[in-house]
């Protein structure tokens, strides 16, 4: 049997220290990518999300403003839409988007028999998106990109131009933003029938 010598009884302090910092090296490495792939995790979220709100809100103002007769009104800031929509059934009703300054998205469709739409009882209609102001001041949910034509200091929504509308929205989901930007020409048409929207 070989007897150990007397510098081989441990590790000296060099040895222990240069395994501390590479140990401590490695670790780092495998925090920093972790903390990377959070990151990633939560913007891949913020931009399905995001995403997800752009094709709810765009198939839904697309197809029914398709279906819309000429009864179609913009509010005078451009933040909100009217429109009369013919059903499947021939019949017609009231549909309404509003986008709120918080950044939310406000719908409502009501029958012909519940005609004209009011737009100051916008706090009862079903909200699609739900916005926030954040603490900078800007607001995480959807906004208008189109020029601000009343001069209200925020960016429209929606424009008209006869049986045109113009759609221009931003929506902000985290650090995500996705634009929805669509013209729609209104095609329903209707027999005699009366009755108005707005």
């Amino acid at each position: 049997m070989t007897r150990l010598r007397a510098d081989d009884d441990g590790l000296t302090l060099v040895e222990i220290i240069v395994t501390v910092v590479i140990g401590g090296l490695f670790l780092g490495l495998l925090g920093a990518l972790f903390a990377n792939g959070l990151i990633a995790q939560q913007q891949a979220t913020a931009r399905d999300r995001a995403t997800g709100y752009a094709n709810v809100l765009g198939a839904s103002l697309g197809s029914s403003l398709r279906n819309a007769t000429s009864d179609v009104t913009v509010s005078a800031d451009g933040q909100a839409v009217v429109a009369k929509v013919v059903t499947g059934e021939g019949d017609w009703e009231c549909r309404a988007w509003l986008v709120g300054p918080d950044g939310s998205v406000h719908y409502a469709a009501v029958a012909k028999e519940l005609a004209p739409l009011s737009m100051e009882h916008a706090d009862g209609w079903r909200k699609i998106i739900t916005g926030k102001e954040r603490d900078d001041g800007t607001v995480e949910g959807v906004i208008g990109r189109l020029a601000d034509a009343d001069g209200d200091g925020r960016r429209d929504a929606f424009a008209q131009n006869g049986r045109t509308l113009s759609i221009g929205l931003r929506i902000r989901v985290g650090d995500i933003e996705v634009a929805v930007t669509n013209g729609v020409t209104a095609q329903g048409a209707l027999g005699e029938e009366s009755g108005s929207c707005s």
